[in-house]
């Protein structure tokens, strides 16, 4: 009896760890497909995420090409519209320079002109036109870009109004304005700026110009090199731009002023002589036309660290005295304007260039 008991007790035990081994063996199983499934669903959220992201480039590539589209059926449609409005203005423009041109006297016309440019002088765009025009003298092969609200001035703007009353506005500009060329070095330089013709409508600098000023610096530099001194090709060429200054259509009021720089302390009378002279006989030419030149000595420039205006003596009543006495009555004139400018607070900031009338 007690063994039919215990063999029946291990086969129950037996049973049991057959059965626990079975259990073992599908946890086992399903631990791997549970793994295989995992793999699987994060494969699958990793495509999803692909995917996704798939979409949000199309997205943007389709919000891309639709502000593309958009852009471009607005630049369409404002090209119509700015043709349309181009050629309406010009269509009414063309009407008003008909009535303003052919029936209006000159004088009127002016007086129009000049309320047209007062209008644009406070909004600056009227000295951004003289800019823009003065900015490319000196070589116009390459013509500086025109001021973006160019457009707006409808009387300087050749294509609404036509050639003729684009003269007479731009000429009507040049009455009240002013022109300062900051250093006339090289023969040809005023040439080349009261020839030039910014609107290509056979309306130059010197045809326009009712007040112009520059500067000449003077130089006496011997180069040991050469048989002759570079001053005398500074000669030359301050002779050629005096030659030019007849190039000035209306020379009748037309104001110059010519300021003559020392920018060496070893120029002597002699040679200062002989640019007197030909300033001169450039000054006689243009009073004689009905011009106010005039010619002046600069011994200091006006400087931010000055508190009064730069140390100079007019010369223009010089050339009234005879030639012999020149010397003496600049050498005097020289002392009278130093020693006034010092009493009016001028200070010398680096040594001053006086004429050498030793030599």
């Amino acid at each position: 009896m007690d063994e039919q008991h215990a063999k029946s007790y291990e086969e129950d035990i037996g049973s049991k760890v057959n059965h626990d081994l079975n259990l073992l063996m599908q946890a086992r199983t399903d631990f791997k497909n549970a793994k295989t499934d995992a793999q699987r669903i994060d494969d699958d959220i990793a495509e999803l995420q692909r995917e996704q992201d798939r979409l949000g480039k199309l997205i943007i590539e389709c919000q891309e090409r639709k502000k593309t589209l958009m852009g471009e059926l607005q630049q369409r449609h404002g090209k119509l519209v700015d043709a349309a409005a181009t050629s309406y203005s010009r269509s009414a423009c063309l009407s008003i320079k008909h009535a303003l041109y052919h029936r209006l006297p000159r004088e009127l016309r002016d007086q129009i002109y000049h309320n047209f440019w007062a209008l644009h002088v406070a909004d600056g765009k009227a000295r951004d036109l003289i800019s823009w025009m003065n900015s490319g003298w000196p070589d116009w092969a390459y013509k500086p870009t025109a001021p973006p609200h160019m457009d707006s001035l409808v009387l300087a703007n050749v294509s609404l109004v036509g050639v003729d009353v684009a003269r007479e506005a731009i000429e009507s500009l040049y009455l009240s304005s002013s022109h300062k060329l900051r250093y006339v070095y090289e023969g040809g330089d005023l040439r080349r700026y009261v020839n030039s013709d910014p609107f290509d409508i056979q309306l130059t600098f010197g045809d326009m110009i009712r007040r112009l000023e520059f500067t000449v610096p003077l130089i006496y530099w011997v180069r040991p090199c050469l048989k002759d001194p570079l001053s005398d090709q500074r000669l030359i060429a301050l002779r050629d731009n005096l030659t030019h200054l007849q190039c000035i259509r209306n020379k009748n009021g037309f104001g110059l002023t010519i300021n003559i720089r020392l920018d060496d302390n070893k120029i002597p009378f002699t040679y200062f002589a002989m640019v007197m002279d030909d300033l001169k006989w450039a000054v006689d030419q243009l009073e004689h036309q009905g011009a106010q030149p005039k010619v002046w000595l600069e011994l200091e420039e006006e400087s931010i660290w000055n508190e009064v205006r730069g140390c100079k003596l007019e010369l223009t009543p010089f050339f009234k005295v005879d030639r012999n006495l020149w010397r003496d009555h600049i050498e005097q004139g020289v002392r009278d304007a130093i020693e006034t400018w010092q009493q009016n607070g001028g200070k010398f900031i680096d040594d001053i260039y006086m004429l050498n009338y030793e030599q």
